[in-house]
């Protein structure tokens, strides 16, 4: 998944600050204290023994207070707090098919669970009204403090390196937790070597390239009490997650200027591996492949001859006429500090950059 870096900082500029504060101001463990009221407005038509059945089952909800009265002319339901916060005013309609309709959903006898969880939810998310969210529905300040550590470098070598060893050594080193999802542990047992070199890029996509080898994915998350956490997961197509680097803010000339540069190149003799390693002093980036494709396509590139006729071109052509001739392409992305390197790859669900280039 390739993510555009400038979405992110369309968001920075997008969030309004008043709402950030009133948030603020309502941490999880003052949510937590609300009292919620309920009325309960009875449209005509509602049978007559719905209005007792529906107290009592509001009556074990933990609710403040529950009451009964007629609808009032063209009254909609209503969520909202008061002038201190401590207290929200829920008008809910029962209409005559036995329905309790609240704002932003619609509940039947039957759903009680779900209407628990909506009063559950509800400070939070009269709390959030105003509040625009980015990637993985974090705030700015919330990506901040993400990014304090997913920006991290990594600090060691980890050529073949244990993939759970670079995980530990990041865990050390980061505010956040990480958590790992059902049968996480049992992948990360098995000693899973890394090929590439990753000492020089962050740790965000050092650790999403090396856990994609492992059929596994990173993303941050918030909790229902608001902490923010890292969590491992196996990969889902359609899942957003951390991505294998980012798309340039700027152009890629801007990027990695020696790519575009002019020179006279002739490869002939080189399978695709050691070409790529005789121009690595002239690439002057990291280049990194993606294992996971390769393997799924069973494509070696140590084993896949490339030639290309002496010609004045670009670094950047002559990686992309070499990379075709193995399938696969050469992909400019930066990381999390905007360091540039080149992404071994080919298009497809698992590796498509988002909106296009």
């Amino acid at each position: 998944m390739w993510i555009d870096s400038r979405e992110f900082a369309n968001t920075q500029m997008k969030i309004q600050v008043i709402s950030l504060v009133a948030w603020c101001l309502l941490a999880p463990s003052a949510l937590a204290q609300v009292a919620i009221d309920v009325e309960v407005a009875l449209e005509p038509g509602v049978p007559i023994t719905a209005p007792q059945q529906w107290a009592e089952r509001l009556g074990k909800l933990g609710l403040s207070r529950v009451q009964i009265r007629s609808l009032r002319g063209d009254e909609t339901p209503l969520a909202k707090f008061n002038e201190g916060q401590s207290r929200i005013q829920v008008v809910a309609i029962l209409t005559s098919r036995e329905e309790l309709v609240v704002p932003q959903g619609r509940f039947r006898t039957s759903d009680l669970a779900k209407l628990r969880e909506y009063f559950e939810q509800l400070p939070t998310i009269l709390a959030e009204e105003g509040v625009e969210r980015g990637l993985f529905g974090l705030t700015v300040p919330q990506m901040k403090t993400v990014l304090a550590d997913l920006g991290r470098p990594v600090k060691i070598a980890t050529a073949e390196m244990n993939v759970r060893d670079l995980l530990d050594h990041c865990e050390r080193r980061f505010q956040l937790p990480i958590r790992g999802e059902q049968k996480v542990e049992a992948v990360l047992s098995v000693d899973i070597p890394l090929v590439a070199e990753l000492q020089s890029l962050t740790t965000g996509t050092a650790l999403a390239i090396a856990l994609r080898k492992s059929g596994l994915t990173i993303r941050p998350r918030q909790t229902p009490t608001g902490e923010l956490e890292l969590v491992i997961s196996d990969y889902q197509r359609g899942r957003e997650v951390w991505p294998v680097g980012w798309k340039p803010a700027g152009s890629p000339r801007q990027a990695a200027p020696q790519l575009f540069a002019a020179l006279t190149v002739e490869i002939q003799g080189y399978t695709l591996a050691t070409a790529l390693q005789a121009l690595g002093p002239r690439l002057g980036l990291p280049v990194v492949r993606d294992e996971t494709i390769l393997n799924s396509l069973d494509i070696r590139p140590e084993e896949i001859a490339v030639k290309l006729p002496r010609k004045k071109t670009t670094l950047k052509n002559a990686l992309d006429r070499m990379c075709s001739q193995a399938r696969l392409a050469a992909e400019l992305r930066v990381d999390e500090s905007e360091k540039a390197f080149l992404w071994i790859t080919q298009f497809g669900p698992d590796s498509r950059p988002v909106g296009g280039r």
